[in-house]
Parts: C-alpha cells; structure tokens; sequence
C-alpha cells in the first residue's frame, strides 16, 4: 500500500535521479573531497565525498559489505544487521545510528550489489525499505528518505578510489540547516572509516 511518505520519497528520488545542478567542492582535507549540490524542491541537499585508500579494491568492497560488524567501526552506528533476502545480489539491513547534532535514528534498507571483479568496479546502492524491518522504536526517529551508493574502483593492485553519495533527511522537528550540517559532517568520517580499515593490514573477514 502507498503511503503519503512513499509517495513524497518517490517524488522527492526522481528529482534526485534526474538532478543536473552543479556540484559545489565545501570541503578538501585529509584526502577527501566532499561536494554538495541542491535538490529541487527539498531544503536537503545531496553530499558526495571521494578519497584514495591504498587496498586492493576486492578488499575495500569486503570492508563496504561488511554490515554486520558495521558498529566496530563506523563511526555512529550502534547497530547493524541483516533482515532479509531482498532477491538477486539484494538484501534488507537494518541499522540503528547515533548522528552528529540529532537524536537517534534507524531505517532498514534494500542494499543492491554490482560486482565485476574483472574491472574492479563495484558498487553498493540502497533506498529506503522501512516495512521490511523492525518496528519502531520508542525515542528513536524512523528515517523515510535514505538513498545513496559506494563505488569502489580499482586503480592499481594496491589503490583503490572510493566514491560515497547519500542523500537522506534525518527526519524529526529539526531546521534543515542542521540536517544538512549533519550530513556533510558525517559523510567524510563514514568514508574515512572505510579507509582506515581497508588500509590495516591486521583486518580480515573470512
């Protein structure tokens, strides 16, 4: 059944998808670049940040699919784990985050892998599937507009470029001033924590 939410976040993805404002460079420190760009007809704006991280990019995209262990590393997340199958290279995750600036969030949603091992490009994209998890949570926001991707690209046997893309309202009575500060102050630090674990010859997942 469509809700009013759904319908709004349809709405507000297409404009997201079809998006042809120009990327604004706010950020280049610590070899990452972070860009942000306006979206028509929302207050939110896009984030996308880039870095360098010199694993090999079979290892960056295990560290990336790692989502179970997501709350030993990544920095805000509590909690992490798989729902469900969602079909082909998909699959439903849940995940409970302690933000910068705001209360408590959660959302689950459908994660859809590309692979191609013979060119090193992989990527992970996701959009919101919120009735495939758990239930709501008292003193938690439930987050409806959550879509983005990593994209993991091979640059030699041992460097890797990693793209990050999100786009997502945090949701609840905040300006959205605060939601986008938010957003463009935890982007680089998901990334950054990507590469660190990629980049330590100690981690392995078997």
């Amino acid at each position: 059944m469509l809700t009013l939410v759904s319908i709004i976040s349809a709405m507000l993805f297409a404009g997201v998808a079809d998006n042809k404002a120009p990327w604004e460079e706010i950020k280049n420190d610590d070899g990452i670049r972070v860009w942000v760009r306006e979206v028509a007809g929302s207050s939110i704006r896009e984030v996308k940040a880039e870095t360098q991280v010199y694993a090999a990019a079979d290892k960056v995209w295990a560290v990336v699919r790692d989502v179970p262990h997501y709350a030993e590393f990544m920095p805000y997340v509590l909690q992490a784990k798989v729902v469900g199958d969602a079909g082909a290279n998909a699959r439903y995750e849940y995940q409970l985050i302690d933000p910068p600036l705001v209360d408590r969030r959660d959302y689950t949603l459908k994660a859809t892998d590309q692979e191609d091992p013979a060119t090193g490009v992989y990527r992970r994209e996701w959009v919101p599937a919120n009735d495939k998890g758990p239930p709501l949570v008292d003193g938690v926001v439930r987050v409806q507009i959550c879509d983005g991707y990593w994209l993991i690209e091979r640059q030699g046997d041992k460097q890797t470029k990693v793209t990050y893309w999100l786009y997502t309202d945090p949701g609840g009575k905040i300006p959205a001033w605060i939601a986008n500060k938010a957003n463009t102050t935890s982007v680089p630090d998901l990334i950054r924590a990507v590469r660190n674990r990629s980049q330590n010859p100690a981690w392995r997942r078997d």
